[in-house]
């Protein structure tokens, strides 16, 4: 996808020698709560961001956010057949299990043409 290409090509990690995707951080000496606080303020804009896109642009009853984005598309992904540990490492992961706890489980259909 182009657009996700040319974001990681703007804001990608190793830019000016740090490890973050975007530069929230960068620039703040901040003690560590300081630095949690200014994530979860970051999150919330974004959660914002999507329930207002979902009401106003979308029209929906509901709305999504990075969370349900993230695991659906987690899901969608295993169900296409991607290796549950591959999936599981990017979505930062420390134990490989967890996935099994909301990905939801394959797509039947998928799972008897296997067989």
């Amino acid at each position: 996808m182009k657009e996700a290409r040319d974001i990681i090509e703007k804001y990608g990690t190793g830019r000016a020698g740090n490890d973050y995707f975007f530069d929230i951080l960068i620039g703040h000496d901040e003690s560590e709560k300081e630095i949690a606080a200014r994530v979860l303020r970051y999150a919330k804009y974004i959660r914002d961001a999507g329930c207002w896109v979902s009401k106003n642009k979308l029209k929906w009853a509901g709305y999504f956010t990075f969370y349900s984005a993230r695991y659906s598309c987690a899901t969608l992904t295993l169900n296409e057949g991607a290796d549950r540990n591959a999936v599981s490492h990017l979505l930062d992961h420390e134990n490989f299990s967890t996935i099994d706890n909301y990905a939801g489980r394959p797509d039947d259909e998928k799972v008897m043409k296997v067989k």
